[in-house]
């Protein structure tokens, strides 16, 4: 594992970035304790999500399914900015909202409909291929520009057996 990274596929970089935090200014590194949950979180969590889509979608045209770390790790000052929940995993380094994209082997991408994340994450934790605290698919009506945002939020509880297993919608 090169310096930086969380995990093979996840970096540092990746999961402490916020757009909302560069353009507020807002400080949003995570400490050692924070990148050592962020570590668990990359390789017990998104590794393994990512793992099992590429299971899923292979095929001769499909070189690869990637995830898009959207938001990962918040900062106290971000999460109360931002509005977030006031016990949020993502403060703790143990969430990210993620994207999933299959990429093919022409270079073309397509990004999976969120719904079928959220399904497929749902149907690998009945099949006990996945540990998840909370698969979350949500969506954000942003006024200023009429458009909606969409994301499925998955956590990961410092020990496995907190678990919880919540499949919701917003």
């Amino acid at each position: 594992m090169t310096t930086g990274m969380l995990s093979e596929h996840f970096s540092i970089a990746e999961f402490e970035h916020s757009d909302e935090a560069i353009a507020r200014g807002i400080p949003n590194k995570m400490s050692g304790t924070h990148i050592a949950m962020a570590k668990h979180t990359a390789v017990y969590l998104l590794e393994n999500v990512r793992k099992h889509l590429n299971i899923k979608y292979a095929s001769d045209l499909v070189k690869c399914v990637a995830i898009e770390i959207t938001s990962g790790f918040r900062s106290e000052r971000l999460n109360i900015t931002i509005k977030g929940a006031t016990n949020s995993q993502h403060c703790k380094a143990m969430a990210a909202d993620i994207e999933a994209t299959i990429v093919y082997k022409d270079g073309t991408r397509k990004v999976i409909p969120y719904n079928e994340l959220y399904e497929t994450i749902k149907e690998l934790t009945k099949q006990k291929k996945l540990y998840i605290d909370q698969c979350i698919q949500e969506a954000s009506y942003n006024k200023k520009t009429g458009t909606w945002a969409y994301w499925v939020h998955i956590s990961l509880p410092a020990q496995i057996s907190d678990c919880r297993y919540e499949f919701l919608r917003f």
